[in-house]
């Protein structure tokens, strides 16, 4: 990431897919229980919410070490921020992983469909 708002953003926009998409396919597909999809959607909303403080922690901490702030500074050469980011990709996977599971065979066969044609 080029800087902390670009990384920011990312956060917002991933968290933000995931919950559209989760909805889409409940408003799609009825065999889906919303219930499941809604909770989908709260831990989207906790994992923003969870990630969007810690930009700030993780590139203070950066910044604080560097004798003096130049280029070298930039969180895509930040420790602290590529362990977040390496941890948000792990909470996103998994994410992504329950928000297949609450999908039924039935859906995951037209899908598959859908795909190969």
């Amino acid at each position: 990431m080029a800087n902390k708002r670009t990384l920011k953003k990312f956060i917002r926009n991933t968290c933000a897919a995931i919950a559209a998409e989760t909805l889409m396919a409940t408003a799609i597909f009825p065999e889906i229980k919303e219930e499941d999809a809604h909770n989908i959607v709260r831990k989207a909303a906790h994992l923003q919410a969870e990630f969007l403080p810690k930009v700030n922690v993780a590139g203070r901490t950066f910044v604080a070490t560097v004798e003096k702030p130049t280029h070298m500074a930039t969180p895509h050469r930040n420790p602290a921020v590529k362990a977040l980011i390496e941890e948000f990709d792990k909470a996103v996977v998994e994410l992504v992983k329950e928000m297949n599971a609450i999908f039924p065979d039935s859906v995951k066969q037209v899908l598959k469909q859908t795909v190969n044609e």
